[in-house]
């Protein structure tokens, strides 16, 4: 599919859409073939506006979950990923955040990936970043700045 032929299906033709509109539907195009390409769920940065952030948990929530439903105690998944009982009930609470090593460690405890546990920290780390107002504030400001940006 060509740039036309899409620029056609948003309604207009390329003299009718102002410089801003061309760019940030080049900016879609662009992010969506990255999602095809890297296969994922995550909308990269381009596309997120503030009402596509869904509700996202922190993923200490569902390793509790992982372990009530295989009759696990934190004590003894803890000796099993060799860290403390203090820690993995810290990350179980939200009180620690996944990290490439935890990741590792629980995707090799609970047959996932470390992908799986990291997506889901960045998940919920843009979700608590988006919640804060002074970042919807920057947020709207940035995307301000950028639609009255025109290239020369």
């Amino acid at each position: 599919m060509c740039v036309s032929s899409i620029l056609m299906m948003h309604g207009g033709s390329s003299s009718k859409l102002k410089m801003t509109e061309i760019s940030l539907l080049f900016i879609s195009l662009m992010s969506i073939i990255t999602i095809i390409r890297n296969n994922n769920n995550f909308y990269p940065f381009p596309l997120i506006t503030m009402q596509r952030i869904p509700v996202a948990y922190h993923p200490g929530g569902l390793l509790l979950k992982a372990l009530e439903s295989r009759k696990r105690s934190q004590s003894y998944f803890a000796q099993l990923i060799n860290k403390t009982n203090t820690e993995v009930s810290q990350l179980i609470n939200g009180k620690r955040n996944i990290t490439l090593d935890r990741a590792i460690r629980l995707a090799t405890a609970l047959e996932t990936t470390e992908e799986f546990w990291l997506k889901m920290q960045i998940a919920y780390d843009r979700y608590q970043w988006y919640k804060q107002e002074q970042n919807q504030q920057l947020f709207n400001l940035i995307k301000y700045r950028v639609g009255s940006v025109v290239p020369a």
